[in-house]
């Protein structure tokens, strides 16, 4: 154990890094060093929901409880910076390189609305499931936009139910939220496959769903 006395939780943060030679640390576990991750738990234990951000936890009850692993995902897919959408993809762990910084200061801030995280997590919980769902249905070029397109799907998703009513201002239930992205879901995965197939039909999925260029070209 150090004792920092006085020191700020810049110092704290620094001496976790470099004194863990022996351990593995991943950048995601210093976001809870982070405030606005405890403002957040704060915010929404205050709607009867868990918010699992530090190291370890696991989730027991998803209907009340949500992660960090699937919060960070939800919000870089909410993002409007397609750079943002095609990283998450691309090295989901450059997110969170530096808690001081963007992109990881862009995702969590003072603005970081506990109501649009807790409903965004929904909305990627729903999506996987539909996933799941229908990849056996189909073969080819059209599953891989299910394998490398799954966070491209999240964000057009996403960025239609942001604008209903109670996204960012309440909890919405899971079965609403899942209803909701069951309706949509069909619809933007043949929009994205058709456009694919237009725009890239000599090119792998996996290097289409990682660059913000085809990114925007498939918008």
């Amino acid at each position: 154990m150090i004792d920092i006395g006085n020191a700020d939780s810049d110092q704290a943060a620094q001496i976790t890094k470099l004194s863990n030679t022996q351990n593995k640390i991943e950048g995601k576990d210093f976001a809870s060093l982070d405030p606005t991750q405890e403002r957040l738990r704060m915010e929404l234990s205050l709607g009867g929901i868990q918010y699992l951000y530090k190291t370890g936890a696991k989730i027991e009850n998803p209907e009340k409880e949500i992660s960090f692993d699937e919060a960070i995902i939800s919000q870089a897919c909410l993002s409007s910076d397609l750079s943002i959408v095609a990283l998450v993809k691309r090295n989901i762990g450059a997110l969170t390189e530096n808690i001081e910084k963007p992109p990881y200061k862009i995702l969590f801030n003072g603005s970081t609305n506990s109501f649009s995280l807790y409903n965004g997590v929904q909305v990627y919980r729903a999506v996987d499931s539909c996933i799941k769902q229908f990849e056996n249905t189909v073969t080819q070029r059209k599953r891989l936009v299910f394998i490398h397109g799954n966070r491209f799907l999240l964000h057009l998703i996403l960025n239609r139910l942001k604008e209903n009513e109670g996204f960012t201002d309440n909890y919405l239930s899971s079965d609403e939220i899942k209803n909701k992205t069951e309706s949509l879901f069909v619809e933007i995965w043949e929009q994205v496959y058709k456009s694919m197939e237009e725009h890239f039909s000599d090119s792998y999925p996996a290097s289409i769903f990682k660059n913000v260029g085809r990114l925007k070209e498939l918008i």
